[in-house]
């Protein structure tokens, strides 16, 4: 992606999250258009020459001049593209950011209720690989135990947060 040819197209309200494009004609008003429409997954795009792009990645395009790996939205908002909001990452640190899912159960993320062991087990993946936190009579242990993990490896304070 050419910045040049970004900051020609678009402009951007960093304060409040929008991008805006730049229409250039004779029948230009003077006034700039939001631009963006969403996706199946909730994410804002724009298209430029038939090729749709994230409007985050364009907007931190426009802000840095780099293109990150990942640009991660802090907040798990994916309509949220506030400048405050948005972060470059890798996409470990993305997946150390990643709200609940909506089949979750116990309300905590890596906290399930073990129905063999009629228990609460601890867990958290790192680096693909799953570990092991314990098992608990207390659910608010095994939350606690959860939490501790998060905290030890990196992740991030909104990981798990509803979205």
């Amino acid at each position: 992606m050419d910045k040049e040819l970004i900051e020609e197209l678009f402009t951007y309200d960093e304060e409040g999250g929008e991008l805006y494009r730049i229409k250039k004609s004779q029948s230009y008003s003077g006034a700039a258009r939001p631009a963006g429409c969403i996706n199946s997954n909730g994410y804002s795009y724009v298209a430029i020459k038939g090729i749709r792009y994230l409007t985050h990645r364009i907007i931190f395009l426009l802000m840095t001049g780099e293109l990150p790996e990942q640009v991660d939205h802090i907040n798990h908002d994916r309509a949220d593209n506030r400048w405050e909001n948005l972060r470059a990452v890798s996409n470990q640190e993305n997946a150390r950011n990643s709200p609940i899912r909506s089949t979750n159960t116990s309300g905590t993320t890596g906290v399930t209720w073990e129905k063999r062991f009629k228990k609460w087990c601890a867990q958290i993946t790192v680096d693909g690989k799953n570990k092991f936190l314990g098992y608990y009579c207390d659910k608010k242990e095994a939350i606690v135990a959860r939490k501790i993990a998060e905290n030890e490896y990196g992740f991030h304070v909104n990981h798990g947060g509803a979205i």
